[in-house]
């Protein structure tokens, strides 16, 4: 392999061609020979006009699925995932079989419907149906001389297979981990479902082919092509198939400040045909373009669009688009931003900036600046711009203003544009608080003084917040909310302490006036906060005073208010201490503004997104996973953390891609995919080559798209799934959350897959208890594929641990804090399937992990600390991230339009345009890092990256590897596709 400070490029071929990406196009080709690659045989079936040869294809090489858990239906209309996810995986219901003939007859030409008639008349024939071996194997017509020519035009060195040992060869560690799992359960308890081999109606294909009535009778055991089954009394006109089943997907995240309240970001609904055998891949993408903005970093970027996006190696680019759905555009601190079709842009629901965009920056020509760093490193700027006469001038864009902190540009989002009021109401609801300050009382004091200070000055804000008795906590996050002054009822009872962050937000942020509705001036906690935010103390018993002392306070305020506020993330490095300097400039404008802040040593934490959710809903059934920051089960009543918040900083720059599956596609099917990823470089990689900058604008219009090469054996067929005795089979699609990103304030980069319990695997078999034993063992292999894939795993985490099902383990040998996590991590399986885990209640650092069994059908799962099913992986980046933070433009390849209100300037600069179907992929610098680098040359990134870039090749490029019979299969993705070679494609 190449040393990490080189990085290999592919050299031209004969007569020029373009490698690697005309030899891929050829190995593609030749996949497309393979007899498990079901869509070509089909695709060349049809081309051919056999219906008999179609005929025989779906009956012999489409595994017939239960469309039940526990027995084929009655009724012969049941759809799990529709006709191309049937073809692609090589399993269908009854239905999809009939359904998947006739479509591919009509492709032929030849008109096509479904009847049905009766089932199979004795359950022998229904097993004989349902457990019927089919033989995939990979073979493409490519021999050794092939790909040896191939090598050579790739100028890559003939080398022998390096030594890659089989994941579970022979399904050996499965079974062994089966059998120990099933050892450890309850005998007297077991009670599996029963198969019930009884049959319904079942469907018959009829198609004409000139003019001529012909019957395809898919399920008949020795019908030929033309004949139906002798059971069948009469055939009658198909009942109309079900629908596929409804997927729907929400990104959503939390602020810090109230991390139990998470917010929808981007939603969208699909059915399960429209995302099987694709990819989802669920983006929050920078509002900016860094390619034309060279200077920035990830501090400066304020602003994202959360976007769901249909990736399919099978879909154009219009088709993607038109399958994807995007939000609003979202800042960091959770203000959600829309453009009204007039301009106007509301910020959460309320109008901020008019299509007009307020006076000409020329008018200004003073500038005061005021910073707050209370919530460090999110740093505050409180602007004054005033004209010649001394009036504010307000209603500027984002992008009218220039600052610099310390010598360093950065980019600011602009939270307030106007000097006006932004009143912000808290009042504490514990039940001390008397009744006219509670319910009904409270919200006509609300409306009272919402009426008196929106009379008195028409473009104030007023919002109300409920509090409980954590007084101190309540005020401290409200002082980094945009409010300029908090008005807060108490009685004084104060649950929480003041903690010198909370002190570092009060004395920073905006003054209080606090209310005490017992008449207690005396109240040390109450006078403190008054004097911490240099606020004041008033008696409010009386609502009426208290409301005339409120607006009088204002009138004293009002005229000393900014008329922006500006935030940004201060350059500083982590270890930079002592005051620095702040200046504002004003684009055409020669009027400039200075200030200063002090780093301080507790600084608060900044009201940002502490926790990203991704919820999934599949039928009936729903799934909600943590991407990264605060978990609603783990860390339940916890404050949230700096720690969470620069998780999902990371998760917001990182990459998140749902992999939708029917039946497990076979290793040639989705090694094409895999190939036609790659393939979707070449037009990029042409034109960086020719140096045509307006091409490559284009093309980044267009965009590439991307697989994890460690996705198939997450999706792979299990061993022996069909045998003439059983059939193990999925009762819905297998969905894959793959996940990279990065960690900042670490040195990693954290690789996730997550198998979501959507498959619902169950075995037909005569024997329930059999069956049982068999799914756990199938099952187990992909517990087995995780550990191999990823440090982390439940495998791994439970190796040599005494295990104990949950309700046989004594509890009292456990203390309660132990006892405490695991009630809240079983919680969602108790009840319905069991749970083995260790016997002395054993936790890593952070939490445990259990094997959950589905107590019906034997279904394995491995169950993580953090709620998933999967493994994790973290992957060291070193120097990397401080290296090429200033060059983010050289490893991302984003399109987004400009945005026409100017929220955000510069290297932050709002985007609310249309955004490329699915080119958001290729760099989010370290989530796909890799795959950056893949199509880079180094004499096109200036010589400052190349370091940088040599150093992520070799610490984020990993060598996947295929439990795949014969030598020159390694060899060839190997030495074709850099699968472990030390050229830079070797990292997509």
């Amino acid at each position: 392999m190449a040393g990490c400070n080189e990085i290999l490029h592919p050299t031209g071929g004969a007569n020029d061609e373009h490698v690697p990406f005309d030899i891929w196009k050829e190995v593609q080709i030749a996949l497309r020979t393979s007899p498990d690659h079901l869509p070509a045989r089909a695709n060349h079936l049809v081309t051919k006009g056999d219906p008999e040869a179609l005929f025989q294809f779906v009956r012999d090489e489409i595994v017939t699925y239960p469309d039940m858990v526990d027995r084929l239906s009655y009724s012969g209309d049941q759809i799990r995932w529709g006709v191309r996810g049937t073809l692609r995986g090589g399993a269908g219901t009854p239905r999809e079989k009939a359904e998947l003939l006739a479509t591919l007859y009509r492709r032929a030409g030849w008109e096509a419907d479904i009847l049905t008639g009766d089932g199979l008349p004795d359950s022998d024939q229904v097993k004989r149906l349902l457990c019927r071996p089919v033989d995939r194997r990979f073979a493409p017509d490519i021999d050794n001389a092939q790909i040896g020519e191939w090598q050579d035009r790739l100028k890559q060195p003939k080398k022998e297979s390096s030594a890659i040992e089989a994941i579970d060869k022979n399904g050996d560690e499965s079974k062994h981990l089966g059998k120990r799992l099933y050892e450890q359960l309850p005998d007297e308890d077991l009670s599996p479902q029963e198969f019930d081999w009884d049959s319904g109606n079942l469907p018959i294909v009829r198609v004409v082919i000139d003019g001529t009535e012909h019957y395809a009778d898919l399920f008949a055991l020795n019908a030929a092509f033309g004949e139906t089954r002798e059971s069948i009394e009469r055939l009658d006109e198909a009942p109309e198939a079900s629908e596929t089943l409804p997927v729907e997907v929400t990104l959503s995240a939390a602020t810090a400040d109230d991390p139990e309240e998470p917010v929808d970001l981007v939603s969208g609904s699909w059915s399960a045909d429209e995302l099987v055998g694709r990819q989802l891949l669920v983006q929050t993408l920078p509002g900016i373009d860094p390619f034309d903005q060279p200077t920035v970093t990830f501090q400066d970027v304020q602003t994202f669009i959360p976007a769901l996006t249909v990736q399919g190696m099978d879909l154009n680019q219009e088709k993607m688009a038109g399958l994807s759905v995007m939000g609003d555009a979202v800042t960091r601190a959770g203000d959600q931003l829309h453009i009204e079709e007039d301009g106007t842009v509301l910020r959460n629901g309320e109008p901020f900036v008019a299509p007009d965009g307020g006076t000409g920056a020329t008018a200004v020509s003073e500038l005061r600046v005021s910073a707050d760093s209370g919530r460090f490193p999110e740093i505050q700027l409180n602007v004054h711009a005033l004209d010649d006469a001394g009036d504010p001038v307000e209603g500027l864009p984002a992008m009218a203003f220039e600052v610099e902190d310390g010598k360093d540009p950065v980019g600011v989002a602009v939270t307030a544009n106007e000097q006006a009021p932004r009143v912000l109401i808290l009042s504490d609801t514990s039940i001390s608080m008397p009744s006219e300050y509670r319910n009904e009382g409270m919200e006509a004091l609300v409306k009272t003084l919402r009426d008196k200070v929106v009379s008195e000055y028409p473009n104030a804000k007023v919002k109300q917040q409920y509090t409980s008795s954590d007084i101190w906590t309540s005020l401290g996050n409200s002082a980094g909310t945009d409010a300029n002054l908090i008005v807060y009822a108490t009685d004084g009872h104060v649950n929480d302490e003041l903690t010198p962050e909370i002190e570092t937000a009060l004395r920073q942020g905006p003054p209080a006036v606090m209310l005490s509705v017992t008449d207690d001036l005396k109240d040390e906690n109450l006078q403190q906060m008054a004097s911490l935010t240099d606020g004041t103390l008033i008696a409010a018993s009386d609502q009426t005073n208290a409301k005339d002392a409120i607006m009088d306070y204002l009138e004293t305020l009002v005229t000393d208010l900014p008329t922006y506020v500006l935030t940004y993330g201060s350059p500083a490095p982590e270890d930079a201490s002592g005051k620095r300097q702040v200046s504002v400039g004003i684009t055409d404008s020669r009027a400039n503004g200075r200030g200063s802040y002090l780093i301080p040593d507790s600084p608060a934490l900044p009201p940002h997104f502490a926790g990203l959710y991704l919820t999934v809903t599949i039928g009936k059934q729903e799934v909600t996973r943590t991407l990264a920051g605060y978990d609603p089960v783990r860390h339940k009543n916890q404050p949230a953390t700096q720690k969470m918040v620069d998780e999902v900083a990371g998760a917001l720059f990182g990459n998140h891609m749902l992999a939708f599956e029917a039946a497990a596609p076979s290793f040639s099917v989705w090694f094409d995919d895999f190939l036609s990823a790659k393939l979707s470089v070449a037009e990029l990689d042409k034109v960086l080559q020719d140096g045509d900058n307006k091409a490559v604008q284009q093309q980044k219009s267009v965009g590439i798209a991307a697989l994890p090469p460690e996705l198939f054996q997450l999706v792979a067929p299990l061993p022996d799934a069909v045998t003439d005795q059983s059939l193990t089979f999925q009762d819905g699609p297998r969905v894959v959350l793959h996940q990279q990103r990065p960690v900042f304030g670490a040195d990693h980069i954290v690789r996730h897959a997550d198998l979501l319990p959507f498959s619902g695997f169950a075995t037909a078999a005569d024997d329930p208890s059999e069956a049982f034993r068999l799914t756990l063992e199938q099952t187990a292999r992909l517990a087995i594929v995780e550990s191999a894939l990823f440090e982390t795993s439940t495998r791994s985490m439970l190796a040599g641990a005494s295990l104990g099902e949950i309700g046989e383990i004594d509890r009292e040998k456990w203390d309660d804090e132990n006892w405490d996590k695991w009630d809240r991590l079983l919680d969602p399986y108790s009840g319905s399937d069991y749970q083995l885990l260790p016997e002395n209640g054993a936790f890593d650092s952070v939490f445990g992990a259990f094997w959950n069994i589905d107590q019906n059908t034997g279904e394995l799962m491995g169950i993580l600390g953090d709620g998933s099913g999967g493994g994790t992986a973290k992957d060291g980046i070193r120097k990397q991230i401080k290296a090429i933070d200033r060059v983010v433009s050289m490893l991302n390849i984003l399109v987004i339009g400009s945005g026409a209100a100017g929220i955000v300037t510069g290297p932050g600069a709002l985007a609310l345009g249309i955004v490329a179907a699915y080119g958001q992929t290729l760099a989010r610098l370290y989530g796909a890092a890799a795959l950056a680098i893949a199509i880079m040359d180094a004499s096109k990134v200036n010589k400052q990256v190349d370091a940088a870039l040599a150093l992520l090749v070799c610490n984020v490029a990993k060598k996947i590897t295929y439990a795949l019979t014969g030598a020159w299969v390694i060899a060839m993705a190997e030495n074709l596709l850099g699968l472990g070679a030390g050229n830079p494609l070797s990292c997509t």
